[in-house]
């Protein structure tokens, strides 16, 4: 019968993994947690910056446009008799 358990494939001494102690599992778990939060935090930062900085730059767009054209408009008027 221990024959057919080893030819099954079930942990002998030789594959069992030892764990690590409670304690570097806790903290390891607690560094990677702090890993993700930080990178989370780090993409909504990028993600903030270029949103505001795209959101700037299409505003600064519209009113150059719109400047432009009230200039256009101006020297338009401007050369009628």
């Amino acid at each position: 019968m221990t024959a057919a358990i080893l030819a099954v494939g079930a942990p002998t001494m030789s594959t069992v993994a030892t764990a690590p102690p409670a304690a570097s599992r806790r903290t390891s778990g607690g560094v990677s947690q702090w890993k993700r939060q930080v990178t989370v935090f780090a993409m909504l930062m990028i993600l903030l910056v270029v949103g505001v900085a795209g959101a700037s730059g299409a505003l600064m767009w519209r009113m150059l446009r719109l400047r432009a054209g009230l200039t256009a408009r101006a020297a338009a008027t401007a050369t009628l008799p």
